[in-house]
């Protein structure tokens, strides 16, 4: 049996959400430090609370129909 390696591209919508600074300004300046990976992505995870058990929940929705593939090669064993 061969092993395959495909990359894909396509468009994801990340939600993240996060408690903690009471101004609009301090959360965008977080949110941009988020991105650039100035600070770990473990401070915005999505969490779930419906009988006081905090799971997290899937961040990511893909919001592009028009998959692409960009490499496509075997795997070496």
């Amino acid at each position: 049996m061969k092993i395959w390696e495909i990359e894909v591209e396509l468009a994801v919508l990340k939600t993240r959400t996060f408690a903690g600074p009471p101004t609009e300004a301090e959360a965008i300046r977080l949110a941009r430090m988020a991105i650039l990976n100035e600070i770990h992505l473990v401070h915005f995870l999505k969490w779930h609370n419906p009988a006081n058990i905090a799971h997290p929940l899937p961040v990511e929705t893909i919001i592009d129909n028009d998959t692409q593939i960009v490499s496509f090669s075997e795997v070496p064993e």
